[in-house]
């Protein structure tokens, strides 16, 4: 598994919060699909990889799962390809009255075994 960076941008704690919906207790555990998105056009990082849920960008790779993750796609014969797999964002509840930010766990394997379905 992999955990994909949401850092602190308001806009990926938006999006993951409107994907989840509401929250009941301490954290949200929602199961999903997610797109995993090589961005060579990113300013910060040219093999960056956006991870993308419901067509929102919610996080990306750190630097050393995307490098792994381009480099499983490359020896597949696929480099560059959108991919899909299975993912649980968790998190985003309220615990001693702060909100907890939250985490994207992410199954890459699951799209080269095929059961990436939620």
């Amino acid at each position: 598994h992999m955990t994909a960076r949401t850092g602190d941008a308001p806009n990926y704690e938006d999006a993951l919060r409107a994907i989840v919906g509401e929250i009941k207790g301490a954290t949200a555990e929602h199961r999903c699909q997610a797109e995993l998105w090589p961005y060579d056009t990113n300013e910060h990082d040219p093999m960056a990889v956006a991870v993308i849920v419901a067509g929102r960008t919610i996080a990306h790779l750190g630097r050393h799962d995307a490098r792994l993750h381009r480099e499983a796609l490359a020896s597949r014969g696929i480099p560059g390809s959108r991919t899909i797999c299975a993912a649980l964002i968790a998190g985003g509840g309220v615990v001693d009255g702060r909100t907890r930010s939250f985490c994207v766990l992410l199954d890459p394997d699951s799209m080269f075994r095929g059961d990436s379905q939620q």
